[in-house]
């Protein structure tokens, strides 16, 4: 009787890479061979032989046959490991283990069951299809504990299976928590020290989603700036966290087994391509966009990125996701995040903008539909005698009118939405006081702005009035969005 190792492809965050592997040894008298159908895989049989051989159990003298399902899926991962034991020693009638049983890690040479990435999608993949045990390395054992309705069995070794065999099942750790609050650690907004200008559009990007653009010379403190976002952001809600824990697990970004703790800051540098930024590869792999899931992504120098990999942060600007085509699959990645940018300029203007407007005049010649990105545009000049001044306000205080800003947002829009994502439609039916109208009709004749700046203008302007908790948008709300655009 041939013994069935069946892989199943997670959706979403997982890559090809990311498996559930349910090893249905009870029960099974026998085992043929075949060849399996990867490189990879072909390697896990001497690393599979040894480690049943160094933990005290025998390997059959016979053809081993192990088949994958769905076979049309090319299996490429060490995670299949511990299942081909499973199945062998249970085929082999040494180890015995109950039905709606599944098994995920890589095993060495001398037994040891070692950590795996993409062990909560695995186990969200388990729940979904019953499984009641799931078997993981120890190292892994926490963060597969945050599902609920699966039992995470932690295993160190492969001769640990004989004991499960009989009934023995390690004690799982403590139910981990996630953690929605940021780190006591993060960078506070209190260092950025006067900077009134660069701190109102902090906030009000913070408390809209808008996409933030700075333009100023090396030395601006665009950068100290950028790191501090996080820190004025909501605090997640468990779902949100549960998906930064996703992608953090699926990418092999929890170094031993510890949650991450706040929402992410991704910076990565000019130099790198469309498939680091995006995603992309054999198999496919997230990028950095889906690294800054429900985060920040913070694209310093945005001048010097190459010109196809910003562009292809349109879709996935619009959607909140990004499709990686490969063959007759498509990987989707989620990708919803705060995008913030600088331009470094020589002079650093504050009070001409002849930077910013430069700046912003290259971009969109570059780049039209990821410059509309950007709601809030902000000439940022270095400090000069304010950085020996007092501290300003912290993080803490700013998040609490950032948060008071998104819930009436939601009111009007729905749970998660923020400003930013407003349509047309919805734009359109913002109510604005008279002197409102007027002040912006006004800036239109003397400097006319397209219909997707008059966009930007008013969805910022209702941040600006969300943040003062204004039903209606008035002068003064209009007048800062444009200070802001």
């Amino acid at each position: 009787m041939n013994c069935t190792v069946h892989s199943f492809r997670l959706d979403g965050i997982s890559a090809e890479h990311v498996r559930v592997v349910v090893a249905v040894a009870a029960g099974i008298p026998g085992l043929t061979i075949d060849d399996l159908p990867d490189a990879a895989i072909r390697e896990s049989r001497e690393r599979v032989r040894a480690a049943i051989l160094n933990s005290g159990f025998e390997y059959p003298l016979a053809a081993i046959r192990v088949r994958l399902w769905p076979e049309r899926r090319r299996a490429v991962s060490p995670a299949l490991d511990l299942a081909l034991v499973a199945a062998i020693l249970g085929a082999s009638g040494q180890v015995e283990l109950p039905a709606r049983t599944a098994l995920v890690g890589e095993v060495r040479l001398d037994g040891t069951v070692f950590a795996v990435p993409g062990t909560i999608p695995i186990a969200e993949k388990a729940r979904e299809h019953y499984i009641d045990k799931l078997v993981v390395p120890a190292a892994n054992a926490m963060e597969a504990g945050l599902i609920d309705e699966v039992g995470t069995v932690p295993l160190e070794n492969v001769a640990q299976l004989g004991g499960l065999a009989a009934g023995h099942w390690p004690t799982p750790p403590a139910s981990p928590r996630l953690a929605v609050d940021p780190p006591e650690s993060a960078p506070d907004l209190a260092d950025l020290r006067g900077r009134p200008g660069l701190r109102r559009a902090l906030e009000v990007a913070a408390a809209g989603g808008h996409g933030l653009l700075m333009v100023g010379p090396p030395g601006a403190g665009i950068s100290l700036a950028a790191c501090r976002i996080p820190s004025i952001l909501p605090p997640m809600r468990p779902d949100e966290a549960l998906d930064v824990a996703r992608v953090a697990s699926a990418t092999g970004q929890l170094p031993g087994g510890l949650l991450p703790v706040g929402r992410p800051f991704r910076a990565p540098h000019f130099a790198i391509s469309e498939a680091g930024l995006v995603g992309g590869g054999i198999p496919a792999r997230p990028g950095e966009i889906t690294l800054a899931h429900r985060g920040v992504l913070f694209l310093d120098e945005i001048g010097e990125f190459r010109r196809e990999a910003i562009e292809a942060l349109r879709a996935p600007l619009r959607k909140g996701e990004v499709v990686i085509g490969r063959g007759a699959e498509d990987r989707i990645f989620p990708s919803r995040f705060l995008l913030v940018a600088a331009w470094r300029s020589p002079s650093g203007d504050e009070e001409s903008g002849d930077d910013l407007a430069t700046a912003v005049d290259l971009l969109e010649r570059r780049a039209g539909a990821v410059a509309d990105a950007f709601d809030i545009r902000i000439a940022v000049a270095p400090p000069a005698t304010e950085i020996a001044g007092p501290a300003g306000e912290s993080s803490a205080v700013v998040r609490e009118r950032v948060v008071a800003a998104r819930r009436l947002a939601e009111v009007r829009l729905g749970d998660g939405r923020g400003n930013a994502e407003m349509g047309r439609l919805e734009i359109r039916r913002l109510h604005l006081d008279g002197p409102a109208t007027s002040s912006l009709a006004a800036h239109q004749a003397r400097l006319p702005i397209s219909d997707r700046g008059v966009d930007s203008i008013l969805k910022v302007a209702r941040t600006v009035a969300d943040l003062d908790e204004a039903a209606t948008i008035s002068r003064s709300h209009i007048e800062t969005a444009l200070s802001l655009h």
